[in-house]
């Protein structure tokens, strides 16, 4: 009886892990779990945006998780959301090309934020330092979050501006 429970139990490990597609055989699974990247260091690797100076701490720290998951793990040419539970905001990042740099791991990327309607996008280039942490080391806003404007049309100043330029106009 208890060797067949062994068999039993020995039976369930090898066919759980035989069908996972990253655990070809029982050596394989054990794999170390990755150390998670603390908060302030996202904060930090992050800080090159500049969209992120535009958005709430913690809706930056969603949107620096979601770029270090993309850069880290994701595919060329597709954009991948992220989404606030707690406000408006919704975002996505989007790897463009990959190169070397200075033998430095680089990705040119396109990042969109959505702050309650106003849609921001810029480009930029994040670059993977020696502790495999993905840093935004140069962004250009595409848009101007204080400016709505068509070329075609003239220049149109958003609500917004117009209220912090009240102050200084009798």
């Amino acid at each position: 009886m208890k060797a067949m429970l062994l068999l039993l139990f020995l039976a369930i490990q090898l066919v759980g892990c035989a069908s996972s597609p990253e655990c070809p055989c029982p050596e394989d699974c054990y794999k170390t779990p990755q150390t998670p990247i603390p908060a302030s260091v996202l904060y930090e690797a992050y800080s090159g945006s500049v969209i992120a100076c535009l958005i709430p701490k913690v809706e930056r720290l969603i949107a620096a998780y979601n770029a270090q998951r993309v850069l880290k793990d994701g595919q060329l040419n597709l954009p991948y959301a992220w989404e606030s539970i707690s406000s408006p905001l919704k975002g996505s990042f989007e790897l463009l090309s990959f190169y070397e740099e200075k033998n430095t791991t680089c990705f040119k990327y396109k990042q969109l934020i959505d702050i309650d309607g106003v849609i921001l996008t810029a480009h930029g280039l994040a670059c993977q330092d020696l502790s495999q942490v993905w840093r935004i080391v140069n962004e250009i806003l595409d848009t101007n979050p204080w400016f709505d404007s068509d070329p075609h049309e003239g220049l149109k100043i958003s609500p917004e501006l117009k209220t912090r330029l009240s102050r200084f106009v009798d």
